[in-house]
């Protein structure tokens, strides 16, 4: 009887564990946020159909179309920059997927074909 008792509790465990809560995935589509550990200052506003990283006097601007697939996948076209370094060129994509969300804060993977892969946490300011 407890084989089975920790067989069910190890494969609750296991299939419930890296579920993502999607109640909170809605609520991250528009906003102003901010990268975690970043100390430069960089905002990121979203509006439907626009994504837009800045500093605080706006003399750096980054502005990106957003397209969003599913409530955790969205993709990101590169539109134009201002200042701002970086391999984006004109027309590039980057494909996002949430991974975790809460009221705060949303975790992503990213993937382009010419900047590469990484995973980046937002967190939310307004």
């Amino acid at each position: 009887m407890k084989v089975y008792l920790f067989s069910f509790l190890l494969f609750f465990a296991t299939s419930a564990w890296g579920q993502l809560d999607t109640s909170y995935l809605k609520y991250h589509k528009t906003g102003v946020y901010k990268y975690d550990g970043d100390n430069s200052g960089i905002l990121v506003k979203r509006t439907k159909r626009k994504q837009i990283e800045y500093n605080k006097d706006k003399s750096k601007v980054l502005t990106l179309t957003i397209e969003w697939k599913s409530d955790d996948e969205y993709w990101l076209t590169f539109v134009k920059e201002k200042d701002f370094a970086g391999c984006l060129k004109k027309g590039y994509i980057i494909k996002t997927k949430i991974i975790y969300a809460d009221k705060h804060k949303y975790i992503c993977e990213w993937d382009s074909k010419e900047c590469g892969q990484g995973q980046t946490t937002f967190i939310r300011v307004e």
